[in-house]
């Protein structure tokens, strides 16, 4: 074919050509615009399904279309969700049916979740609590110990627990307290999931199981067992401080024939009336036990010192004669025996003298019963008198048979008589017995308080008598430890003094350093209550105790009163005069009359009016004497 023609045929088909391929492009454009707006509606469905699954709607399932790649995409999102809302499922029904308590906590100690049992252990509901601080769950005392040890374990929170103890202490709404163990797991997010038990029952249940164990539950004393622990422990410290000990077995009479009487009921009462009148005969302090049947101990600590022991076998004896309580009403004086062991004489360990104790209460049953047997008789002699000069004394105080004698404490200046202390006497069929060997069993059996009013009584109408003749003159009294120590001590005094008619500031309080030990408060503020009333006070056996010097501007002290084992060694010891002169000159710097005890000789005498002391007492110048006696030598003209 020639080449124009050929060019010819070519020109007429240029413009269909290019129209169909101008159709094609154009048709290939809009195929493309529709597919890319298929694929972008897809992607958009399945973006808009996420993020509203985000928002927690998460039960929404997608229905996959477009691409095979997105359907696919979107058919894993649908297994994912079902698996997240499985786990999910768990997690609640874990989180709701748990028998403890759960709680979600942030970073900064917030509860962000709890379970209903978690806010019910402390009394709050599920909606009060979410929010909360932690800090609400704890006690107020803990808090600040509670934030540091929680800043710590937020620190580090890896393979540690948030406190040393297994057990916490935790705090309800109404206040209360409970005892709880935690479980602390860090969360991967940040925080702490924490599982919460409630162990204030069991704890409880264990308590309960321990005293069981250590006590009897019918009298509440130490058993058996407790009781070898205790004497163990008393032992010990009996061989340490070289103290005597003694053990006594209490052993009720006639308590078979109670049980056959009235029933076991009645005989279970009449323990329980024992066990309790022990304790309150003996007082605080001591270890009082129920061993078994009808049987009791009591360990006596310093037991075979001379007072002590009489003293505790006087108050038992005392128990038992006092009547108990039986069915229907009858009251019943049940009685028994006694059995007394003695370390070291006796036995040197707990179990040897358990059964010394045994042995000497089976030898009182068998002799005589209501007795007081001693394992080893050679002892029972010395106790046996202290028991009988016992009964005569509180006849003697029944019988108002104890008497004032008075002591006068001399003006070394002048030599006259400007006050008198009162000491007890007691006038006996062997002649006067000296206050050294009565005043020990009396403190020992508890007399002591009865005995001391007796004798005051007497002597502030012996001290009315001599001003009413017109004798100027102060009286001193001796306060003991125990006394000063009673709450009612000021109050009996008030009474007394009024009933005397006379004024407190004719009284001299002579109270010793052993006094002021226990609480020191108390006995400053009692010391200012007596100041305030009118009293002169006194400090006793200056220089004999243990702070005396503290004492002096702690307490308000009136007079300081001079041992007597300074005065004794004025003579002959170069030391202690020095001693003595240098206390006399403090308590003159702090304006305290000062009064030497036990003058008993001239040289003495001189010796204290050259250091300056105001006021002396002795045999040199004055025996005690009785209050007759006294009025006469006041009459009568300085010599």
């Amino acid at each position: 074919m020639p080449h124009a023609t050929v060019h010819q045929f070519l020109q007429q088909q240029s413009l269909p050509l290019t129209l169909s391929m101008l159709a094609a492009v154009v048709l290939a454009v809009a195929c493309g615009w529709l597919f890319v707006r298929y694929l972008l509606r897809s992607i958009h469905q399945l973006t808009d399904f996420v993020l509203r699954v985000r928002k927690g709607e998460a039960s929404l399932r997608t229905e996959p279309v477009g691409p095979q790649e997105l359907v696919l995409l979107g058919q894993e999102i649908n297994r994912m969700l079902d698996a997240a809302d499985y786990s999910e499922s768990r997690y609640r029904l874990l989180f709701a049916a748990s028998a403890d308590g759960v709680l979600v906590v942030s970073p900064q100690m917030q509860i962000l979740a709890v379970n209903e049992q978690g806010a019910n252990m402390f009394g709050y509901s599920v909606e009060e609590l979410t929010g909360q601080a932690v800090d609400v769950l704890i006690p107020q005392a803990l808090r600040a110990a509670h934030r540091h040890v929680t800043a710590n374990y937020v620190a580090s929170p890896v393979g540690r627990s948030m406190g040393l103890r297994p057990t916490l202490r935790g705090v309800k709404k109404d206040g209360t307290e409970v005892l709880l163990q935690i479980t602390l797991s860090p969360l991967p997010a940040g925080g702490i999931a924490a599982i919460v038990r409630d162990v204030s029952e069991r704890h409880q249940m264990q308590a309960r199981m321990q005293w069981l164990a250590q006590y009897d539950s019918m009298t509440n004393l130490p058993n058996r067992l407790l009781l070898a622990d205790r004497l163990e422990q008393a032992l010990r410290r009996a061989q340490f401080s070289q103290q005597p000990l003694a053990l006594v077995l209490v052993g009720l009479d006639h308590f078979k024939i109670i049980n056959e009487a009235w029933g076991h009921s009645s005989g279970d009462r009449v323990l329980s009336q024992f066990g309790r009148r022990l304790l309150d005969s003996l007082g605080d302090g001591w270890t009082v036990a129920r061993v078994g049947g009808d049987e009791f101990a009591i360990v006596v600590e310093d037991g075979a010192e001379p007072h002590q022991l009489p003293g505790v076998l006087e108050k038992l004896r005392q128990a038992l004669l006092a009547p108990l309580e039986a069915a229907g009403g009858n009251r019943l004086v049940v009685g028994g025996s006694m059995g007394v062991a003695l370390f070291p004489d006796d036995a040197d360990d707990a179990s040897e003298l358990m059964k010394a104790a045994d042995i000497a209460l089976e030898q009182a049953k068998m002799r005589q019963r209501g007795g007081v047997r001693f394992y080893s008789e050679q002892h029972a002699p010395r106790y046996r008198q202290e028991l009988e000069l016992e009964a005569r004394l509180r006849q003697a105080i029944a019988a108002d048979e104890l008497l004032p004698f008075f002591q006068p404490i001399v003006d070394i200046a002048t030599g006259q008589i400007v006050c008198v202390e009162a000491l007890v006497r007691w006038p006996s069929d062997s002649g006067m017995m000296s206050p050294s060997v009565f005043l020990p069993v009396a403190e020992a059996a508890g007399l002591l308080p009865g005995l001391e009013q007796q004798v005051r009584r007497k002597a502030l109408a012996a001290l009315r008598g001599w001003h009413a003749q017109g004798l100027s003159l102060q009286l001193s009294l001796n306060v003991s430890a125990a006394e000063f120590d009673s709450p009612q001590f000021v109050g009996d005094l008030a009474a007394l003094v009024q009933e005397a008619g006379l004024s407190p500031s004719v009284l001299v309080l002579e109270i010793t350093e052993g006094a002021v030990l226990g609480n020191q408060d108390a006995a400053q503020a009692r010391m200012h209550q007596l100041q305030a009333a009118g009293y002169r006070i006194a400090i006793d056996d200056f220089g004999t105790g243990y702070s005396s010097l503290s004492y002096l501007h702690s307490y308000p002290f009136d007079r300081l009163k001079l041992d007597r084992s300074f005065v004794a060694r004025l003579t002959h010891d170069e030391r202690a005069c020095k001693v003595t002169a240098a206390i006399i000159a403090m308590a003159q710097e702090l304006s305290l009359m000062v009064i030497a005890e036990g003058v008993e000789e001239a040289e003495e005498l001189t010796l204290l009016h050259n250091m300056g002391c105001g006021l002396v007492q002795g045999f040199y110048l004055h025996r005690p004497m009785p209050a007759q006696a006294l009025g006469e030598l006041m009459c009568q003209p300085l010599s």
